[in-house]
């Protein structure tokens, strides 16, 4: 299996970050509180913000856009002119969006552990435990993203407690499904007539479900009989 994630170094005002390269994303992301500590210059332009939605259908807490220069850690001498969407408690520092990703021609290669750009290969970092997503125990960029609660959501957690200990939870108490038997007297089971012609390859079958566990021969009043069946033309079903 290989290892690769998306993570790569960059600076901002001679700050080292991490951005996380994002084609899931339509836009490009910074986090509202980095960027009050470097001070960067706010877009004139606040109005007509789009909506952004997590991938269980929530809001995100837009605070505004913002213009911002970035230099690649492998890519020193090139600096690149950004405009992002300043969201509130986002889980990265920085997640570099499909508008970007396109703009700059960056292809993500995981069979080779190389993200193409216009500018030259970047190598992939390895990945880690936590960067894969079966390893951790929620999506850390979901738990920390602000938005809002849609209906349901509200109403799981309000009333999390009662549903969590309902030990009827799920269930149907007036329908039930009730088998009628008699002391001693085994469910009524038809036989199912198997063609002559097919005895023989019948017989196979049994066999090998007898030598796989599958079924077991039984002789008391419980078990399913097989037998032969007279039919027209002297014919027989096994």
């Amino acid at each position: 299996m290989r290892g690769f994630n998306t993570l790569v170094d960059i600076t901002i005002k001679d700050t080292k970050l991490t951005a996380l390269c994002d084609s899931g994303s339509n836009y490009t992301l910074l986090n509202s509180k980095l960027a009050e500590q470097l001070k960067l210059e706010k877009s004139p332009n606040q109005q007509n913000l789009p909506t952004i939605l997590t991938a269980n259908t929530g809001q995100c807490s837009i605070i505004g856009r913002a213009f911002c220069k970035i230099q690649m850690s492998q890519k020193t001498d090139l600096t690149i002119n950004i405009e992002v969407y300043l969201i509130d408690n986002l889980a990265y520092q920085l997640i570099l969006g499909r508008d970007f990703l396109e703009r700059h021609g960056f292809i993500l290669n995981f069979r080779d552990g190389i993200i193409h750009t216009d500018y030259g290969p970047i190598e992939m970092k390895a990945a880690t435990e936590i960067d894969s997503f079966d390893q951790a125990t929620d999506n850390k960029l979901l738990r920390n993203l602000s938005c809002t609660l849609t209906s349901e959501q509200t109403f799981v957690q309000e009333f999390l407690k009662s549903l969590a200990f309902s030990s009827t939870l799920g269930l149907i108490p007036n329908i039930k499904h009730i088998i009628e038997t008699k002391d001693n007297i085994p469910i009524t089971c038809k036989p199912y007539a198997v063609p002559f012609a097919l005895r023989e390859a019948t017989r196979a079958e049994i066999e090998r479900q007898k030598t796989l566990g599958i079924i077991r021969h039984c002789e008391n009043g419980w078990g399913s009989p097989a037998f032969p069946k007279q039919k027209k033309m002297e014919k027989f079903a096994f």
